[in-house]
C-alpha cells in the first residue's frame, strides 16, 4: 500500500519503529543514570556541597539530579521528539489506509465520495 505521498507502508513502519527504538534507548539510558531509590532532596544536595565528612549516597544522588537537571530534561525532550515523529508517520499511514478503504467502497480509486 502507498500513502498519499507515495511512501511504501513497510518503509513507514520501519522508520516509525526506528524512531521508537531511539526513544527507548534514550529513556533506558536516562533510567539507568538518573533513577534513584530515594527522591532527590534539595537539602541533601546542599549537604553534599557543604559536608566535610562522610557523604551519603542520597546526598550524592540528590546533588547529581540538581546539577544535571538540564541534561535530564534534554533527554526527555529528545525522546519525546522521536515518539512524536513515529506517531506522525503512523497517523499518516492510518489516514492513507482509511482513504484507500473509502475509495474501494465507493468504487473510485483515490477519491472519497461524500
Amino acid at each position: 500500500m502507498k500513502t498519499t505521498q507515495g511512501k511504501d507502508l513497510q518503509t513507514i513502519i520501519e522508520k516509525a519503529t526506528y524512531e521508537l527504538d531511539k526513544a527507548c534507548h534514550i529513556l533506558n539510558y536516562w533510567q539507568n543514570q538518573y533513577l534513584f531509590n530515594e527522591k532527590p532532596d534539595p537539602r541533601a544536595a546542599v549537604d553534599w556541597g557543604s559536608s566535610s565528612g562522610q557523604i551519603t549516597p542520597h546526598e550524592k544522588q540528590s546533588a547529581r539530579w540538581y546539577f544535571e537537571y538540564a541534561h535530564i530534561t534534554n533527554f526527555i525532550n529528545v525522546a519525546t521528539d522521536y515518539v512524536f515523529a513515529a506517531r506522525s508517520m503512523l497517523e499518516e499511514t492510518q489516514e492513507a489506509a482509511e482513504r484507500s478503504t473509502a475509495s474501494r467502497i465507493h468504487g473510485v480509486p483515490g477519491k472519497v465520495h461524500k
